[in-house]
């Protein structure tokens, strides 16, 4: 288990802790009375502790948004609001390569030589790798042409944005994080609560956004 000190550190820095990014962590959030400790020193400075509803993972959130912290807030927004899309789109793309029905999850491996192998085999998939790599969210300065090379370009904005964790660079696997599955309650979220949806996609008009 790792310190409290340190775990608070990383909940406060804005991190998703779970067993793929940090597994030391992990086990002293699900130590409850560790947990109840956490908690009080984070209601000290109105946040609490959250987690998803499979437990993947923990994070915290602000108890009450005002003008303190409604910057803070809504930059974080625009930042979710700016990669669910190319998310969504990867996940979906995974799974048809695979030609499974079920979508991957937090610790849900990801092997990418043999994702790319498949993507190559496809036009059809070739295409959606390419409408996924040419996302602002995404893309490079620098052209890519090949599979591998615009897969390898979507992972590595993947791992930057704490999605997915590599654990074997020689076999180029990799593990989904707990915060896949945070992604995936807020879509259901947005989805529940449709008006409010509607209020910011109608702010982000005149930008350009994704609408979700």
């Amino acid at each position: 288990m790792k310190p409290v000190s340190q775990v608070l550190e990383s909940l406060l820095s804005g991190s998703f802790i779970c067993p793929a990014t940090d597994r030391e962590a992990y086990k002293t959030l699900k130590d409850d009375r560790t947990r109840h400790e956490i908690n009080q020193a984070l209601a000290i400075m109105g946040r609490e502790l959250q987690c998803t509803s499979r437990t993947s993972a923990f994070y915290v959130t602000h108890k009450k948004i005002d003008d303190n912290n409604r910057r803070q807030v809504t930059l974080l927004m625009s930042n979710v609001h700016g990669i669910i899309r190319p998310i969504v789109k990867f996940i979906a793309t995974v799974c048809e390569a695979a030609q499974v029905e079920t979508v991957m999850v937090g610790g849900d491996e990801l092997n990418v030589t043999v994702l790319a192998a498949q993507i190559q085999s496809s036009p059809s998939l070739m295409e959606k790798l390419d409408s996924i790599y040419r996302l602002p969210k995404v893309s490079r300065k620098k052209v890519r042409e090949t599979a591998s090379e615009k897969l390898d370009v979507i992972v590595d904005f993947l791992v930057k944005e704490s999605i997915a964790h590599l654990v074997n660079k020689e076999r180029q696997l990799y593990v989904m994080t707990g915060k896949l599955d945070f992604m995936y309650e807020l879509l259901d979220f947005i989805d529940t609560h449709e008006k409010i949806v509607e209020t910011v996609n109608k702010a982000n008009d005149d930008q350009g956004e994704f609408k979700f």
